[in-house]
């Protein structure tokens, strides 16, 4: 039907300000006020043929805002404001998109589903909402992640992987997938993701948004809020290996460490606290930094020892059962090392020259 109203001034009528039974059609950039039935009504289109677009109109002191009734249509930009009942009202309709329109001070509700209707809202601004039992709202949020450093600057080359509940939207190669890695601005394209949900209710559920971030050893996820700007700080790597091959990097766990280390080399572990339970199973030395390198062993063995000429000094092991178990192992030289808040500190079994100090 491909129906145009553009650019009109519309107000002070006995019934609708505009009301059309066409598909495939657009309105906008009109002022619809002070109309004493529906502002907009768009009635009885099939689901099939082509949407409605309802782009930038104002909708003021109308007895309604707009319906839909048996519509697929799209509402951009309206600005909805102090109508009788509804600013907008849906019913009978399925995949209504609903992009930055205001609505306020509407006397019933800002947006109202009803009898089977689905809709999904991008960046509209309403503070009230009735959903019937059989109908559903879905928020959509665009994603905006923001990685940086320890100091602040913006990181490039990290894997991203995001979540929303169980389904994956993004990822990397670390990940699995195959979408890009963070920018020289430390985020990502931005896409849309469901946030919230109004499923057969007028109160919201929240969808989680989880966001994996991976450097290096360092990985860690944690959930979001989609609708905010998600802020993701890499810490600073803190181990590195001391030996013949200067070109190993850092890393950000011990454990890490000791597994691409070669046998005599020395890791040295930087302050923080280390979540590890750590197994050294090659002669290496292992040095922190004093009581400000802390190993925290979650209440299990800190630290196995399951070779031979292994040091281990000045660290701080807390919270484990063992805090360093020597195990069947020879010439073993512990120095320097507080415990605190440990069932056996060091704790040593069919073990020879073993050296505490």
């Amino acid at each position: 039907m491909n129906l145009q109203i553009h650019n009109n001034s519309i107000h002070n009528n006995t019934s609708e300000g505009i009301k059309s039974l066409t598909y495939g059609s657009i309105i906008r950039d009109n002022i619809v006020v002070d109309n004493n039935g529906w502002g907009i009504w768009l009635d009885g289109t099939s689901f099939d043929h082509p949407d409605n677009e309802v782009v930038n109109n104002t909708l003021l002191r109308n007895d309604d805002g707009i319906q839909l009734d048996g519509q697929d249509a799209n509402l951009f930009d309206n600005t909805i404001s102090d109508n009788d009942r509804y600013g907008i009202y849906i019913t009978q309709s399925t995949n209504i998109y609903l992009w930055n329109n205001t609505l306020s001070n509407n006397d019933e509700e800002d947006i109202s589903l009803t009898t089977s209707s689905t809709a999904y809202s991008i960046g509209n601004t309403f503070s009230t909402i009735e959903v019937s039992s059989d109908s559903i709202l879905t928020i959509k949020s665009y994603i905006d992640i923001d990685v940086s450093d320890a100091s602040g600057d913006n990181m490039s080359g990290i894997d991203i992987k995001v979540m929303e509940n169980d389904v994956q939207k993004y990822a990397t190669s670390y990940f699995g997938g195959s979408d890009s890695k963070t920018d020289s601005s430390g985020t990502i394209a931005t896409f849309l993701i469901n946030s919230k949900k109004y499923d057969g209710s007028s109160t919201s559920e929240v969808i989680p948004t989880y966001v994996s971030a991976r450097y290096y050893d360092w990985v860690e996820t944690t959930s979001f809020d989609a609708s905010s700007t998600i802020q993701i700080t890499v810490p600073d790597l803190r181990v590195y290996i001391v030996g013949s091959n200067d070109d190993k990097p850092e890393y950000y766990h011990i454990q890490t460490a000791i597994d691409e280390a070669d046998e005599g080399e020395t890791i040295r572990a930087w302050n923080g606290t280390y979540l590890e339970n750590i197994e050294i199973d090659e002669e290496l030395t292992i040095i922190g930094n004093g009581t400000s390198t802390i190993i925290n062993g979650g209440n299990d063995t800190a630290i196995d020892v399951t070779e031979d000429s292994v040091t281990i000094k000045n660290l701080m092991i807390i919270y484990s059962e063992k805090g360093i178990y020597v195990n069947s192992t020879e010439d073993t030289v512990v120095t320097s090392i507080k415990f605190t808040t440990s069932e056996y500190a060091v704790y040593s079994k069919d073990s020879q020259n073993l050296i505490v100090q």
